[in-house]
């Protein structure tokens, strides 16, 4: 019988853009149900609090469709879809 030991160290650090309350970036770590992980880097576009609150968001939705059984891929595909756009970035 061959066992598999996996261990999974991790870090960040979310540095606020001058003058602002939130970083607009958000990190999150999803560890299914096979023992993969899945690490979601959303950025907000932008900083403070509204670039938080998307990041945010944006992880959260990606990580509950891939716990739902949905790839990275499609989630993606459907976040972008569904997300505003930054008037000053164009379609990203």
């Amino acid at each position: 019988m061959e066992t598999s030991l996996t261990q999974i160290e991790y870090g960040f650090l979310s540095i606020n853009h001058k003058g602002e309350e939130l970083c607009g970036d958000h990190i999150q770590v999803y560890e299914g149900e096979d023992g993969s992980y899945t690490l979601v880097l959303a950025d907000g576009l932008g900083s403070g609090v509204v670039a938080s609150i998307l990041s945010t968001l944006t992880s959260a939705m990606l990580s509950r469709m891939v716990e739902g059984g949905l790839s990275i891929e499609e989630g993606a595909r459907t976040l972008v879809k569904t997300l505003p756009v930054a008037r000053d970035r164009g379609n990203v």
